[in-house]
Order: structure tokens, then sequence, then C-alpha cells
């Protein structure tokens, strides 16, 4: 496990202008009073922009925000740490990278369920990243909960690799690739091999239907875990999971904190959750948040 963090430059230049006045002669004179009017009028004009070149009026910029959170960290200033995070995520911004770091100061804030669910939004982008993944299986060994991890289950762990061993993106190129070599050999096979033997050309194609299917079966799995929001992570202590959506309904069960479950189905204040040992139950939509990005 690691819970350090992981983490632009700049330059102001300032000019000075100086602008000489002689007052020689009477005509020297009339021509200064001509320059101070045209100046007098430019002034406000003058002024606006200069005020606006000013650090007085600039915004830091999204590098600027992640290292003052990255500094902050590093000074175990961790309330001023995750304000800077959490303005960059409010800004739009998905990075693994920045969930890993706000991650990492929930801990530090002994919010477990927060921080596991900023490691599983993370994870959602980069499901290989090992730090994301150690430090998961961490904070899942600390839930009060029993939690299936994948250190635990090696047929997990050899699955995981497999499905994951490649880019989302890459999946989808090989699939388009594969499909239009499908096409291409069907057409030289009718075209070139209509009367020669047909062993090798086939032979190719199978092998490439092959790739192609398995391409598009890891793409639409892949796809459908990106951008399924029905996984949800427990924030508050603790709550209790009832058999109907009110609390005179018969208790099913307790969780606590960091428990990762699905979700099935909302309503306005009651969702219906299933846990990994498979018991259904209601809890309030306030005790979760779902891993969404």
């Amino acid at each position: 496990m690691f819970f350090g963090i992981k983490s632009s430059e700049m330059r102001i230049n300032n000019s000075s202008h100086a602008l000489p006045i002689e007052n020689s002669s009477p005509a020297a004179y009339r021509n200064d009073r001509l320059v101070y009017g045209k100046l007098i009028r430019t002034l406000p004009f003058l002024l606006l922009f200069f005020l606006f070149q000013t650090p007085l009026f600039s915004f830091p910029t999204n590098e600027e925000i992640f290292e003052r959170g990255v500094t902050a960290y590093e000074e175990r200033n961790f309330e001023l740490a995750l304000q800077s995070f959490l303005h960059l995520e409010t800004e739009g911004i998905v990075n693994a990278e920045l969930f890993y770091n706000i991650g990492n100061t929930y801990f530090r804030l002994d919010k477990l369920g927060y921080a596991v669910l900023y490691y599983k939004k993370g994870l959602k982008i980069q499901p290989q990243n090992k730090l994301l993944q150690n430090n998961l299986n961490y904070l899942l060994s600390l839930t009060q909960d029993r939690q299936t991890r994948e250190a635990d289950n090696p047929f997990l762990a050899i699955f995981h690799t497999v499905v994951y061993s490649l880019p989302l993106n890459t999946l989808l190129i090989i699939t388009l690739v594969c499909f239009a070599l499908i096409i291409m050999l069907i057409n030289s096979i009718i075209i070139f091999y209509n009367k020669r033997d047909k062993t090798i050309p086939l032979f190719i194609l199978t092998i490439i239907i092959i790739l192609f299917f398995s391409a598009a079966v890891l793409s639409t799995y892949r796809w459908h875990k990106f951008t399924d929001n029905s996984e949800a992570v427990l924030l508050v202590s603790s709550t209790t999971g009832f058999s109907g959506p009110a609390e005179d309904y018969t208790t099913l069960f307790r969780i606590h904190q960091g428990m990762i479950f699905t979700v099935n189905r909302s309503g306005q204040e009651w969702s219906q959750i299933t846990l990994p040992s498979g018991i259904s139950g209601w809890i309030k939509n306030t005790a979760f948040q779902r891993v969404e990005l």
C-alpha cells in the first residue's frame, strides 16, 4: 500500500514605459495640452488594461490548483488538499491520478467509505492501476464487513488480468480491424480462389473470425463495466437494510462504511440493493453513493 501523493511555472514580465514631456515653447505648450487631453480621455481604458494584467484579476489554472493540493497534502493540511482536489473534480476533470489523490486524502481524514469510493472511480478509468488496486485491497481489509478482495481469489485475479490486459480503445480498434480483414478475405476468396485450393485462406479467415469475436466480446464486457453505474459504496458509518422501503419493515442486515454493493432500483428516498453475499434489502439513498464518473 502507498498513501503518498502523485504530483507548472508562471513567469510574469513587468515592463515600464516613460513618456518624455518638454515645455520649451508656447507652441510646445499648446501641443502638450492636446497630448494631455488625449491622455485624459484614454486614461480609463489604460487603467482597465493594466488592472486586468495584474495578478489581482488572474485566476489559478487547474495545474496550479493541483500543485496546491499536493503541497497541502505533503504539509499534512488534508482539509485544504481535499478542497483543492475536489474543486478540480467539480471543474469536470476525470482522471485516475486525481481520484487516487482524493482517495488518499479521504483515508488520511478517516473517511473510509469515501476513500473506497474514489479508488473505485479511479479503477473504472484504469482497471490495471496497481496503486489503486493495492490501496483498495488494503482498505477492504479494514472494513468491518467481510468483503472479497482480488488478492483472496486467484481465479478472479487471472480473469481480471486477461480481461483488462489491453485498454478498451485498443480492443475496439482490434475489433474494427478484424472486421475489415474478414470482409476483404471473403471477397478475395470469392474473386481469386474460385477454382483454387481454399485451405490456407479459409484457415486464416477462421483465425481472424475467432480473434474478431474474442475482441468484440471483451470490448462489449469492458464497455458495459465502464458505463454501468449500479455499483455503489456505503458512506455513512452504518445503516440497516429492510425488507421494504420503510423502517417499519423487517430488518434483514446491517452494513458499515466502505461496503461495496449493487443497486437494483431506486426511489425518491430508498433503494433496493444486493450485497456480495446475495442478500437484498432496502436502504436510504443518503447512505451511499454510486461509483460513476
